[in-house]
């Protein structure tokens, strides 16, 4: 698996990806919710819209990558 990186994160979240992007953004939260993922806080990891900062996607793709690297499973998905 490529590592999910914030930049991939803020431009889904401008629109710069389109219908494509949204389509993204969708099947990563499912697939999160699915698997039960929580941030600390007790929020979903993945937030209903995709993240407009540098700073909070690059906080949202390093808890991904480090789900990732921790279940195999999930990163294949």
């Amino acid at each position: 698996m490529e590592p999910i990186t914030a930049g991939l994160l803020v431009a889904l979240a401008s629109g710069t990806a389109g219908a494509a992007g949204e389509q993204i953004w969708a099947s990563l939260r499912e697939l999160v919710t699915r698997r039960g993922s929580r941030a600390g806080d007790g929020e979903p990891a993945v937030p209903a819209e995709p993240p407009r900062t540098e700073e909070r996607a690059g906080q949202l793709a390093a808890l991904l990558n480090e789900r990732a690297g921790q279940d195999p499973d999930f990163a294949a998905r």
